[in-house]
């Protein structure tokens, strides 16, 4: 079993200044090939305001010496625009994707993914927002954000490996 508290405040002094704070808490379960976790994050940045709470399962299954992990969570995310003061050179009522304010929508999201894996390389492919509700007060509809990754274990001499890894995130759109 393993858990962490992680919290950032960036800009101190600052009305807005970003903020953000998880938690994560894992344990596999060796007899079962069985991994259980729970994610919980709240952010704030500027007028937004986010809170999420993600439950998540996987499944290893070991071929020769490859491992195969399939995962699967869902959970839900509270979604706020807290006292929006923005200064609108137009009136607000004219562009309805502003909310005219303060607004909050809670929707419920799912993804999944699969990593293989032995002692020498791993690669993996994912997806979050697979499924994701379209937050109407706050005019904010998700995407699915995909991820891939992999990695590979080059021995330097007797006593140093090196990992190489690249990470790509797509939204379909735009893509790093």
């Amino acid at each position: 079993f393993t858990t962490s508290l992680i919290s950032r405040k960036q800009w101190l002094g600052f009305d807005g200044s970003p903020f953000t704070t998880s938690m994560v808490a894992d344990m596999f379960l060796k007899e079962k090939n069985v991994g259980l976790g729970l994610v919980s994050g709240y952010d704030i940045l500027g007028f937004f305001r986010t809170f999420e709470t993600r439950f998540q399962g996987s499944y290893r299954l070991k071929v020769n010496s490859v491992y195969f992990n399939f995962g699967l969570e869902t959970g839900f995310t509270n979604f706020r625009l807290h006292n929006p003061l923005w200064v609108s050179i137009d009136p607000v009522q004219q562009d309805p994707a502003i909310p005219s304010g303060s607004t909050n929508d809670f929707g419920l999201q799912a993804g999944m993914g699969i990593l293989v894996h032995n002692k020498d390389f791993f690669a993996g492919l994912s997806v979050r927002h697979l499924i994701a509700t379209n937050y109407k007060n706050a005019n904010y509809d998700p995407e699915p954000h995909y991820y891939l990754q992999g990695g590979y274990n080059v021995s330097i001499g007797a006593m140093f490996r090196l990992m190489p890894a690249l990470l790509v995130e797509s939204d379909g759109t735009s893509t790093q």
